[in-house]
C-alpha cells in the first residue's frame, strides 16, 4: 500500500477510527485511484508520491464517511463503461479527482463522475 493508515490519520482526513476498516477503505482508494492514472501506480515518479498519496486518501474518506454504500457515478476507460446505478459501485470523491487532474495524473482517457 502506497498510503498507510497512521499516515492518512496524520493527513488530517476522517473516518480512521477503526483500522480494519480504513485499511479496506485505503486498499479500495488505491486500486481506484490506479484505474484514474491508467492502471498502474508503480510507474509514476517518486515526486508523485504526494499527490496519489492525497488522492488516495481523500477517495477512501469518501468510502467511510458514506459507510461504503453504493451512490450514482459513472465511470468510462475506453469502451469499457462503468455506472454505480448499475453495479453497485462507488463514486469517485471530488476531491480526489482534483488532486490527481492538479497533479498532472489524471488520464483523459477515464471518465470519473459523481
Amino acid at each position: 500500500m502506497i498510503l498507510t493508515i497512521e499516515e492518512y490519520k496524520n493527513m488530517g482526513f476522517e473516518g480512521g477510527e477503526d483500522e480494519s476498516a480504513c485499511e479496506k477503505a485505503l486498499t479500495r482508494a488505491e486500486n481506484l485511484v490506479a484505474l484514474l492514472c491508467g492502471g498502474s501506480l508503480e510507474s509514476f515518479d517518486e515526486s508523485a508520491v504526494p499527490c496519489l498519496k492525497q488522492a488516495i486518501a481523500a477517495q477512501a474518506e469518501e468510502y467511510l464517511l458514506n459507510g461504503g454504500q453504493p451512490m450514482s457515478g459513472k465511470t468510462t476507460v475506453g469502451d469499457f463503461s462503468y455506472s454505480a446505478e448499475e453495479n453497485g459501485g462507488t463514486a469517485v470523491s471530488p476531491l480526489a479527482m482534483t488532486v490527481l487532474k492538479l497533479g498532472g495524473l489524471y488520464c483523459c482517457a477515464v471518465e470519473g463522475r459523481r
